[in-house]
């Protein structure tokens, strides 16, 4: 029985409880440090709209605004561009926010091009910064519209989608994510088994903090009054969505989802890579301590001393199993001596 075994004399009980906690000091003092700029970050920052002073309403006519975090994506621009446009119920009313690190690779050529053909378009360079969600808090900031849109450039989030997206936001539902894996939505067949197997597994690490089915996606919109009224938020990573979802405040009903079929890069190279893998590890963990608060740091510390114990017992049960088999093993041989 377990009683009868030195893993439940209540001294080693006792030793077990004060090394569990020596144990879980460790891992909770790193999640703490990796964790350090989890409350830091930007405060939200549009523009406010232009308001005739004859009529005091906005005299600005943008409703829709896409905005586009862009690298080394001059060749998807063109039709990236005048697909949104040709998909729009209101063209007149949209407009594309182009926001690119200096790639130096023809996008301002491309964009003017757009222009002079009558297309609406903003590009913002930046040359004191870069990265793929201050990029999007940065077009948030210069987007005259009163409703966001968030996609790729890179044409595997289709154009085509964008109304639906927009549609979608309402005073009910200020928040929409384009989904993967809701009816209809789905993944190209030609993407590569080793990317399918990270974003499930990315997906699982985030499910605790969200209900979206799809909260790794980049194609996603919201009100500029949601995002106005949001926490501060930080632009590390390549999952602002999630981060917006959590800062924003906004209530799991206030979700809308529309499912979207990603397709497979055909111009251009991703930009993942092991950096951007373990900063969305780092981001991901800074959000749950955000989530968590201090009870929830208390909580954690408590699983861990749990876990250590946990784990403690098992090692001294299995060491007394071993024990008990070298008796045993001992005697038979004492016994096959004497027999002898």
């Amino acid at each position: 029985m377990l009683s009868a075994t030195p893993a439940a004399r209540p001294g080693m009980l006792r030793q077990r409880w004060r090394l569990a906690a020596a144990l879980s000091i460790p891992p909770l003092f790193l999640f703490l440090l990796l964790t350090a700029g989890y409350n830091a970050g930007l405060a939200p920052a549009v523009r406010t709209p232009d308001v005739d002073a004859t009529t005091t309403t906005s005299s600005n006519k943008i409703v829709n605004s896409v905005i586009v975090p862009s690298y080394h994506e001059a060749p998807n621009l063109t039709p990236l561009v005048t697909r949104i446009f040709k998909a729009s119920a209101a063209p007149d009313t949209t407009e594309v926010v182009i926001v690119d690190d200096d790639s130096r690779d023809g996008t301002i050529d491309a964009v003017e091009e757009l222009r002079r053909e009558g297309y609406n378009v903003q590009l913002i360079v930046r040359t004191d910064e870069s990265g793929l969600s201050s990029a999007v808090l940065r077009g948030f900031k210069e987007a005259n519209g009163s409703k966001f849109v968030v996609m790729d450039a890179d044409l595997q989030h289709p154009p085509e989608t964008v109304p639906a997206l927009f549609e979608a936001m309402n005073e009910r539902t200020p928040f929409v994510m384009g989904t993967r894996y809701g009816p209809g939505g789905g993944v190209d067949k030609d993407w590569p088994l080793y990317r399918r197997v990270m974003s499930a597994v990315a997906r699982s690490l985030a499910a605790p903090l969200t209900s979206t089915t799809d909260p790794m996606s980049g194609f996603f919109g919201l009100t500029r009054d949601l995002y106005a009224q949001s926490a501060r938020v930080n632009p590390v990573g390549f999952k602002i969505a999630l981060e917006l979802l959590l800062k924003t405040g906004v209530l799991r009903d206030g979700v809308a989802e529309v499912s979207y079929s990603f397709s497979k890069r055909t111009v251009g190279a991703s930009k993942l890579s092991s950096k951007v893998i373990l900063r969305y590890v780092f981001h991901l963990a800074a959000l749950y301590r955000w989530r968590m608060g201090f009870l929830g740091l208390v909580l954690l510390e408590l699983a861990l001393v749990g876990a250590f114990w946990l784990l403690l017992l098992a090692l001294e049960v299995a060491a007394d199993q071993m024990r008990k088999r070298k008796r045993q093993d001992f005697r038979r041989r004492e016994k096959f001596k004497l027999d002898v």
